[in-house]
């Protein structure tokens, strides 16, 4: 009887460990996907930050994707005159019987720097991709924004419904 060395074995458990892998184990197959994962309260990081409402913001946005999932898209700024722009945005979702929390992906916006004549609001824009099992129809969208050690809090929200972008009630 061959005994196998230590040196082959450990060529074959990597082999192994990746052979368990299937298509059905919910893996994103594009690199480009990005899902929001939310969480029952702000991320750690964040957490004990001071919390304030302000800055200007703009939900665009919301698309139906061709697999159920959803995306929304918009801006938010510090203030028109900003010489800085948030380092990260929050995104949260609120319905009657939880508020989750995530992060979005930041994005270039040329159109609202020009709009407001000031360059360094180029990378101001957001992007959230969400399950469809994530967004309840009913829930109320808010955008945070991380900027000079405070968390600044949208005054505009976003309603989730498949009919349009309106306020929450």
């Amino acid at each position: 009887m061959k005994v196998m060395s230590f040196r082959s074995l450990a060529a074959l458990v990597p082999l192994i460990i990746i052979s368990g892998c299937t298509q059905g184990d919910d893996l994103p197959t594009d690199i480009n996907l990005h899902r929001v994962i939310l969480f029952s309260e702000v991320p750690l990081d964040y957490r004990y930050m001071k919390r304030d409402v302000g800055g200007e913001c703009n939900f665009e946005r919301i698309t139906k994707e061709l697999n159920g999932d959803y995306s929304v898209i918009g801006w938010a700024i510090p203030s028109v005159s900003a010489l800085s722009v948030a380092q990260t945005y929050l995104i949260s979702v609120n319905t009657n019987s939880s508020s989750r929390f995530g992060l979005t992906q930041k994005q270039d916006r040329s159109d609202v720097a020009d709009h407001f004549k000031n360059k360094q609001l180029l990378n101001v824009g957001f992007l959230a991709r969400f399950k469809k099992s994530d967004l309840q129809s009913g829930s109320c969208i808010n955008i945070y924004q991380i900027y000079d050690k405070k968390i600044l809090k949208c005054q505009k929200n976003l309603y989730f419904n498949e009919d349009g972008i309106e306020p929450c009630p």
